[in-house]
């Protein structure tokens, strides 16, 4: 055999061998960690998936139930937060520029305000049903100084918090209800 043909075949072989290493070294090693790095992410996006789906699934009787009556409470604890204002508000006197106009000066002054146990326990309620810190802070401040208009306020955080949407009656709208007789009677 002529030794250019023993030199070609030489390196033929000497590059294959070393075409086959270098496919083993890819499909071992770079198509493994190319495997794994896509395995991870995939069970990341699953996992993220999973969670989505999870809360997509339709509510069993019991978990609609419990949602049902923890609103319901919700509900009812912020009637009551509001009520307890309602007292406290229809037992001050009104004075002072923002009342003028607002609130009848001769207004008979209620002698039914909240008293501090009914108060804390609206409180807890509050605390217990609402994950919105305004509400719990609008509500305290009212009871030291409300100012009128500040019951409205109050309301529609509620109402955004039941998912109920904006209030239909504002501060801007409509700052005091007042309906009932005078001091003087009338």
């Amino acid at each position: 055999m002529p030794d250019w043909l023993v030199h070609v075949l030489t390196s033929a072989t000497t590059a294959a061998a070393t075409v086959a290493a270098a496919v083993w070294f890819i499909q071992h090693y770079v198509l493994g960690r190319m495997r794994h790095h896509f395995d991870v992410r995939l069970e990341e996006v699953r996992q993220e998936h999973r969670e989505v789906l999870e809360g997509a699934k339709p509510l069993t009787a019991e978990a609609t139930l419990r949602r049902e009556n923890y609103l319901n409470s919700k509900r009812d604890a912020f009637y009551e937060a509001l009520s307890l204002l309602a007292r406290s508000l229809a037992s001050r006197t009104w004075e002072g520029d923002g009342a003028v106009g607002i609130v009848p000066a001769n207004r008979p002054v209620e002698q039914n305000h909240p008293s501090e146990s009914e108060v804390n326990e609206c409180l807890a309620k509050l605390t217990i049903y609402t994950d919105r810190y305004d509400i719990v802070q609008e509500f305290a401040s009212c009871l030291v100084s409300a100012r009128p208009g500040d019951l409205t306020m109050l309301a529609g955080r509620m109402r955004q918090d039941m998912g109920y949407g904006d209030s239909v009656v504002t501060p801007e709208k409509t700052v005091y209800y007042y309906a009932g007789p005078t001091a003087e009677g009338g």
